[in-house]
């Protein structure tokens, strides 16, 4: 939020804008910096020896794939061993399979995202133009307008 303020001095104008807070390394006003605990450098590291388990990591992708907008997830399995995860099922585009494997590789405890996405074909498909597919083999649908199968 910015807001403008009056200088005492001649009635210029200053331009007040307060600090970010929640972006990191900041100053706090008094020459001091500060560190966000959300972007420290210890952030994703948990105690010695300690893996997710492969369930809760599945119950996570799933949760992250079902709240995108992006991402139909309802033909869509996740699987996980040893935080490996693999995404099976079909998807609409090459840009939604790469959503999909971003979201999931961005989970903690993922240690690697086998995606085996198929991209779904359109159902609409020109066929050719102006000719049918079917037996007779002759030209139907009025010379050069194509058909939709």
């Amino acid at each position: 939020m910015v807001s403008t303020t009056r200088s005492p001095r001649a009635g210029a104008e200053q331009v007040y804008d307060p600090p970010q807070v929640g972006y990191g390394h900041e100053d706090d006003g008094h020459g001091r910096t500060r560190t966000d605990p959300d972007t420290g450098p210890h952030r994703g590291r948990g105690p010695k020896g300690y893996r997710r388990s492969d369930a809760r990591i599945v119950e996570h992708d799933c949760e992250r794939l079902a709240e995108s907008p992006h991402v139909g997830a309802s033909d869509i399995d996740v699987a996980a061993v040893n935080g490996g995860v693999t995404l099976t099922g079909n998807i609409r585009s090459r840009i939604v399979k790469r959503y999909a494997e971003d979201l999931v590789e961005s989970v903690s405890g993922v240690r690697h995202v086998q995606n085996n996405l198929r991209i779904q074909p359109r159902t609409s498909v020109l066929m050719g133009a102006g000719r049918a597919i079917g037996s007779g083999g002759g030209q139907t649908g009025g010379g050069n307008t194509p058909t939709i199968v």
